[in-house]
Formats: C-alpha cells, sequence, structure tokens
C-alpha cells in the first residue's frame, strides 16, 4: 500500500515591492545622485524596484537592498528546502557593472556574496560568485545594448529571470541576512537593477511512525529509517496498523494517519523453508489468513514431516 504526503513549500516572507517603503528591506544609495524607482515592469503585483545610477562614484559605487530583520534560520536546520527565490532584470553594462547577491550571519556587520554553490539557475555567473550584468542571460545581452536601451513594453515579464539561493548552509545562524548590491563605475549608466517577487521557502520535514513494515521502495526491500524525511513510502504490515504522518515546520508539526490492512507476506528466499520465518517479508511464517506472494524462480519448501 503507498502512503504519500504532498509537501508543498511554505512561503515564510515575501516582498513584492508594491509601495515606494518596504517593511522588510531597507533601500541605501551612496549619494543623492543614485535613485531608487518602482517600476512599471513586474512579475507579480503592479510593480518592481528598481537601482540606477547617474554616474556619481563614491569610491565604493554601491546602492543596497537590504534586509532589515535578521532572521533566525536555526529553526528550519534539517528540513529538505531551506531557500529564498526572487525575480530580476540585471540591466548593467557588461563587464562593469554588477549586481551582487550577499548575505550576513551578524546582523550585517559583514557581508559575503554567495558562493555559486548555492546557486541554482540559468545564469552566466560574474566574478566567482553570485553576480551578474546583462551578458549573463542573452536575452538581457540582446535588449540591453546601450544607456538608452529599456525593458520596453511593461511588464516585459518574460524578461525576468527567477533565481534560487540555497540556504541550508546557513541554518546556524541565528541573526541572517540577505542583500541586493548594485555595483558601477563612474562612466555609462545602464537602465539598472530591477527586483521583484523576493521569497523566503522552506519545506516541512516528514516523518512516519511507526517504522514497522514500511519500506521506501515498491518491491519491499528498503526499510524505512524512522526519523528520516521521505514523502512516500510503501506500507506492508503483519495485520492491521494505524500509521502517522508527521510534517513538521519549525515548532509547529501537523499529523495525519492512515490505517493499513495487510494480509500477504511475501516470500523472500531463492529457494528456502516455508517454515522459517526469516524466509518471510513480514519475518512470520504464514498462516491460513494469510495470502503469499513466491515470484518467478523462487522455491519454497515445505518440510511435510515437520
Amino acid at each position: 500500500v503507498q502512503l504519500s504526503v504532498l509537501a508543498t513549500p511554505s512561503v515564510i516572507l515575501s516582498e513584492g515591492f508594491e509601495t515606494a517603503v518596504s517593511s522588510i528591506f531597507a533601500l541605501t544609495a551612496s549619494s543623492v545622485d543614485d535613485f531608487f524607482y518602482s517600476e512599471p515592469y513586474f512579475t507579480e503585483g503592479s510593480t518592481s524596484i528598481g537601482m540606477t545610477s547617474d554616474s556619481f562614484f563614491d569610491g565604493a559605487g554601491n546602492m543596497r537592498i537590504t534586509s532589515i530583520n535578521s532572521l533566525d534560520l536555526t529553526k528550519y536546520a534539517g528540513l529538505p528546502v531551506v531557500n529564498f527565490t526572487f525575480d530580476h532584470i540585471c540591466a548593467t553594462e557588461a563587464g562593469f557593472d554588477y549586481g551582487y547577491v550577499e548575505y550576513s550571519t551578524n546582523g550585517g556587520t559583514t557581508w559575503t556574496s554567495f558562493p555559486t554553490t548555492d546557486y541554482t539557475g540559468g545564469a552566466t555567473l560574474k566574478n566567482g560568485v553570485v553576480s551578474f550584468d546583462a551578458s549573463s542571460y542573452t536575452a538581457w545581452n540582446t535588449q540591453f545594448t546601450s544607456s538608452t536601451s529599456t525593458p520596453g513594453t511593461a511588464p516585459a515579464t518574460a524578461l525576468f529571470k527567477t533565481e534560487t539561493i540555497n540556504l541550508a548552509a546557513y541554518t546556524t545562524s541565528n541573526n541572517f541576512k540577505i542583500r541586493f548590491r548594485y555595483k558601477y563605475d563612474s562612466s555609462d549608466d545602464y537602465y539598472g537593477w530591477l527586483i521583484d517577487n523576493v521569497k523566503f521557502n522552506v519545506t516541512p520535514k516528514t516523518t512516519w511512525s511507526p517504522s514497522t513494515g514500511l519500506y521506501t521502495n515498491t518491491s519491499l526491500t528498503t526499510p524505512y529509517i524512522a526519523g528520516t524525511n521521505v514523502l512516500t513510502v510503501y506500507a506492508a504490515p503483519n495485520g492491521s496498523q494505524l500509521y502517522t504522518a508527521t510534517a513538521t515546520l519549525g515548532t509547529c508539526p501537523k499529523t495525519a494517519t492512515s490505517m493499513v490492512d495487510h494480509y500477504n507476506n511475501k516470500f523472500l528466499s531463492v529457494s528456502g523453508n516455508w517454515s522459517l520465518p526469516s524466509n518471510w517479508l513480514q519475518n512470520a511464517v504464514p498462516d491460513l489468513t494469510k495470502c503469499v506472494v513466491i515470484s518467478n524462480g523462487q522455491t519454497a519448501i515445505v518440510d511435510t514431516d515437520a
């Protein structure tokens, strides 16, 4: 009997930049010549946030979108999925201006660019870390050829690309922040970096109990190990058994139960004694109430003298 749980990701935090002021992210510019725009280009809602510069260079040349409050990722340690996703168009001058995605594990005191090993997406990353420019995607490189290029007709949804950053390596941090940093030089100013639909996602851990009579494959040869995260198991108990699936997200578990009646017993030996319990899947010799499965090529030897 197959038992399955549909584990859908839960969004624990999201920002669509629908208003000029965000309660989740702080917008910081290097100077009065740097600008944040509510853009008519988007993938959800009706706007995105855009970062652009008018060639002011302060030695740093940075604009930043930084999470205001720290996240405690320790409560999500061990979950099958802990990540954040975002949609963007990095319409920057290729080879000169970049959009970096960075993290802090100490509340923003120090920042580090995400390594490429944490990234899932189709971009050509720049500078050996998770950073982008207009040449990261062919569609961007074709669209943005000069400082006068624009995304075209709004909402230009097809130009947006979705990126995923795996946060499993940071679930030891209870003071975690992310930021998007636009680093530019003092020459040509392209359209800028547009960001939308930022989400932090987690998927609950699913466990089953009791583990007796549960397997992770249809041939019933790989026993389920108690406490491990598995969405689908196959039940072959010796008789009737009530199984409980527990989905745990942080400190909030949810359970569901299923009663399985199973009266089959499968012979395991290629050629062996019918009366030996270890030759049977349920480690018990079947009686008259059980149906048995003896596969082609197997021989069960019945000791008639017993």
